[in-house]
């Protein structure tokens, strides 16, 4: 996954924010941190925004493959169970 990653005490892998993915050039690497330095501390709000939003359509469309039954709000239920920690269902 990433050259700077272990497990920390919750179990969960912890990332160091400036490990480089294995399949990433240093170079590029380097140009990728770069720019992000440069941008605005809203620009990068608005990244997160969009990743987070991006996450959601993916955990809802497998929720969705899983569970076709589901309903809008039945998605949205097992959307905040598995956020929330909950293990697959």
């Amino acid at each position: 996954m990433f050259e700077s990653a272990g497990r920390g005490r919750s179990g969960r892998v912890a990332v160091d924010p400036g490990a480089r993915a294995r399949d990433t050039d240093a170079g590029i690497h380097a140009q990728q941190i770069s720019r992000y330095r440069s941008m605005s501390p809203v620009r990068k709000l608005e990244i997160v925004f969009e990743l987070s939003a991006a996450v959601d359509a993916l955990l809802a469309a497998g929720i969705r493959q899983r569970q076709p039954q589901l309903d809008d709000a039945g998605v949205r239920a097992e959307m905040v169970r598995l956020k929330s920690g909950g293990t697959g269902s």
